[in-house]
């Protein structure tokens, strides 16, 4: 069924809060949740509760969440959550537009991107993003470097890149342009960023939906991002590179009206559609595709970017894969190397737990019983 603004932020909002909650580790420390009715935000602490041998030893608490992604997708970036995440709700007075603000989201590349790239040679020279001539260059060396030297790269882009593991598909990849190397140069061109603003609107349908009406009109979300200054190395680097306005570029068939365009969004959403999905919501938001009206990304696979896997050893991923889970959500610990245990539990005994914030979002009863806004009353 196609969902209103209302209901995809929700979905979306949702999905984020039950893996911190129920992921496989981090949580919410007693008392650190808080709701402001008037402003409609909350805020949560995030910490680990510290291992035995921490707390001997002084260790101090923990700095917030990673969510790095699960080996069954080929999500190219992860997530860091804390020490404070903050969130609020905007909606219009129709319904029309719900827009999510975040303190304390960000997103980082996957560990050793910059390491590759830098290791490959790529920050030798510099290109302007719109000169394809330039950054073919470096997509030709990344892919040559996977060709001759797979050991170049490190065992977690092995597997991101498995499926172009073939003679055959490179082939095709260098035919179409050398598809395989601008897919890597875009993954190792990840900044670091922080998500600042999930906004969710409406937009017609160009095909009749499962009810068959033609003039319905399904949710969409495009994301506001900036570098996040947290990262100084890895913003230097994106600076220097350009890397966000080179994603951009990349990233342009995925908004153009063309008929190759369309064509090309259709193939990579039915093959690789939580992926597309995720590069859609981060990119559609750009002053240069706004012209062309851009289509958002699908909230429902937005929301699956946060559903978190259960760390099993006796079962192993496939069970995993049979949840449709995206993210191992696990702690990282101020000022120390090591990291807690990833099967530490969240704690619940806060002002507010995750879901109650949710449903007070969006239209939970208040303190005086009035209703904060239109739209559902209770998706907890």
């Amino acid at each position: 069924a196609d969902l209103c603004p209302a209901e995809a932020a929700v979905k979306v909002l949702l999905s984020l809060m039950s893996g911190l909650r129920h992921g496989s580790s981090g949580g919410l420390v007693s008392g650190g949740g808080a709701y402001d009715r008037k402003t409609r935000s909350a805020s949560f602490d995030l910490a680990t509760p510290p291992t035995a041998a921490k707390a001997r030893r002084g260790a101090s608490s923990a700095a917030g969440v990673v969510g790095d992604p699960s080996p069954e997708t080929y999500i190219w970036l992860r997530w860091l959550v804390g020490p404070r995440l903050h969130v609020s709700w905007e909606a219009s007075p129709d319904g029309t537009t719900v827009t999510l603000r975040f303190g304390g989201l960000s997103i980082r590349p996957l560990p050793n991107a910059h390491e590759l790239y830098r290791d490959a040679g790529l920050n030798d020279w510099t290109c302007d993003s719109s000169d394809m001539a330039c950054n073919m260059e470096k997509a030709k060396r990344l892919e040559n470097l996977w060709v001759s030297n797979k050991s170049a790269f490190a065992s977690n882009f092995r597997h991101l890149f498995a499926p172009w593991d073939s003679r055959v598909v490179m082939e095709v990849a260098k035919a179409m342009g050398h598809g395989f190397g601008w897919i890597v140069l875009m993954v190792l061109s990840t900044p670091p960023m922080h998500l600042e603003a999930l906004h969710f609107s409406t937009e017609p349908r160009t095909a009749p939906s499962a009810n068959g009406t033609s003039d319905s009109v399904a949710a969409k979300v495009v994301a506001d991002a900036r570098l996040d200054d947290e990262d100084r190395e890895g913003v230097a680097l994106a600076q220097r590179q350009d890397f966000t306005s080179l994603l951009f570029d990349i990233s342009s068939h995925l908004h153009a009206p063309t008929s190759m365009s369309k064509m090309l969004r259709a193939a990579a959403k039915r093959w690789f559609n939580l992926e597309t999905n995720l590069a859609i919501m981060l990119t559609a938001n750009a002053e240069q595709f706004r012209h062309q009206r851009p289509s958002g990304a699908d909230p429902a696979a937005i929301s699956r970017l946060f559903r978190a896997c259960q760390h099993d050893s006796a079962r192993g991923s496939a069970s995993n894969a049979k949840q449709e889970c995206s993210v191992y959500w696990r702690p990282i610990v101020a000022n120390s190397a090591d990291e807690a245990s990833p099967t530490a539990a969240m704690t619940t005994n806060s002002t507010i737990t995750m879901a109650a914030a949710a449903t007070a979002f969006i239209g939970g009863a208040s303190n005086d019983g009035s209703a904060l806004s239109r739209g559902p009353a209770d998706h907890a």
